[in-house]
């Protein structure tokens, strides 16, 4: 179990499991990513911190799972391959998502250029992220 890792610990759990798996013959690590933070801070709407509404949705809770295995028993197993992964900064985005830990919440407070930022970079975010896999005309998948 791995505690208070906060957003990179999905990345480190899969390390380890590899790690694990690649040490291991014929082992399976089942990864579980939670991710409860908007229930812990979850207050309502207020007239003067509806900012945090916004950050709850952007930052909300979420779960995932994976199997992560060596020596894949193909007559058993359907295996789907992790092609890419990546990670963008903006640049000049500075100070556009603030989260404000205070006694009984985390209040977040939102730039009035977070819209922009998005709409300005995430082609060139697609692009980069589909480019790995070959795949160029990236609008044609949605």
């Amino acid at each position: 179990m791995m505690y208070q890792e906060g957003c990179f610990a999905s990345g480190m759990v899969l390390r380890l499991a590899e790690d694990l798996v690649e040490n291991n013959d014929c082992s399976r690590v089942l990864v579980v990513c939670s991710k409860m933070l908007s229930v812990i801070i979850f207050h309502g709407l207020s007239e003067s911190h509806s900012d945090s509404m916004v950050g709850h949705v952007l930052f909300g809770n979420g779960v995932s799972a994976v199997i992560v295995g060596a020596e894949l028993d193909s007559l058993v197993e359907r295996l789907f391959e992790i092609a890419s992964f990546g990670q963008t900064i903006i640049l000049k985005s500075k100070g556009a998502i603030l989260g404000h830990l205070c006694e009984i919440d985390l209040r977040f407070q939102l730039s009035k250029d977070v819209p922009s930022l998005i709409s300005d970079n995430i082609e060139n975010c697609l692009t980069k992220a589909f480019a790995p896999i070959g795949v160029k005309g990236w609008k044609l998948l949605f």
